[in-house]
């Protein structure tokens, strides 16, 4: 009875032993920048996307893969529909992990107090870096025009390169997407866990899963090597400066370092741009 009653009050003081302190906040006039830079990259995909039109048959029919950089031309013989249908449910899939993965690194670091606070904090956070993360590939893929690869495949009928999205190539918003929340994830994870051991199983898992779903991309025909490479860059680096934009002023990186960051949208002399900014001291 006396060794039950120690291990009752043994492990509930070793948890709360362990509780790492919560390294987030959220600044008022950040919170708006990033919201606003979302709804506008949204907001001029919805504008663009009004006056844009697949490409045509007259417009395949002249296409050669042998006009596409040497990088990317070997995409163009790839195609396999069961294959893009496949890593699709990958998006869905990746953002209901992720979603729930925040959930829970949240409430599992809170023990007595503030749980709502930094339930919204990281909620926050992750539909920032969401909305800036789609709203930027779906812009992008807007304005660029690029044809997809299967639109060079001469082994396809007409009917096959023809669809209403043949011409959203760049870049690939399944890599963008599935690399933000992995990053997202792990990233947060890190700096909630610093010490735990399972970081680099967390970080090798989701950035295999994110490879695995940017190679299905290429094999399908549906993105070229460079499409999912930006995707990754993209996605991979708003899921990891989302996280230190929101670090607590006295929050030390590494035990080492403070950070701070900031972004918003800013005028240029050709459009609309977004300042980012970061820095350790």
């Amino acid at each position: 009875m006396k060794r039950l009653l120690l291990i009752l009050v043994f492990i509930p003081s070793l948890l709360f032993a362990q509780k790492p302190k919560f390294p987030y906040e959220l600044d008022k006039m950040q919170e708006v920048y990033l919201y606003g830079t979302g709804a506008t990259l949204w907001g001029s995909y919805f504008i663009g996307g009004k006056w844009k039109s697949s490409l045509s048959k007259e417009d395949i029919l002249d296409f050669n893969p042998n006009n596409v950089n040497i990088i990317d031309r070997f995409a163009c013989y790839n195609y396999n529909k069961s294959l893009n249908n496949t890593r699709e449910l990958f998006e869905p899939i990746s953002t209901t992990l992720a979603i729930g993965a925040a959930t829970m690194m949240a409430i599992n670091n809170i023990y007595r107090e503030d749980k709502m606070y930094k339930l919204v904090v990281i909620g926050n956070m992750y539909l920032e870096g969401l909305l800036l993360t789609t709203g930027v590939t779906q812009a992008t893929k807007t304005y660029t025009n690029r044809a997809r690869p299967y639109t060079y495949n001469n082994n396809l009928t007409i009917k096959q390169r023809i669809t209403n999205d043949n011409n959203e190539s760049f870049f690939s918003g399944n890599t963008s997407l599935m690399f933000y929340n992995s990053v997202f994830i792990a990233k947060v994870f890190t700096d909630i866990y610093p010490n735990s051991r399972y970081t680099k199983w967390i970080w090798g898992a989701g950035l295999a899963w994110s490879c695995t779903s940017a190679y299905m991309s290429i094999q399908s025909g549906h993105h070229f090597l460079s499409d999912v490479l930006t995707g990754a860059v993209i996605g991979g680096l708003v899921g990891y400066f989302i996280p230190i934009m929101h670090y607590r002023k006295d929050f030390k990186f590494k035990n080492k370092f403070k950070c701070y960051g900031s972004i918003k949208p800013q005028i240029v002399p050709n459009g609309l741009g977004i300042n980012l900014a970061f820095g350790l001291y």
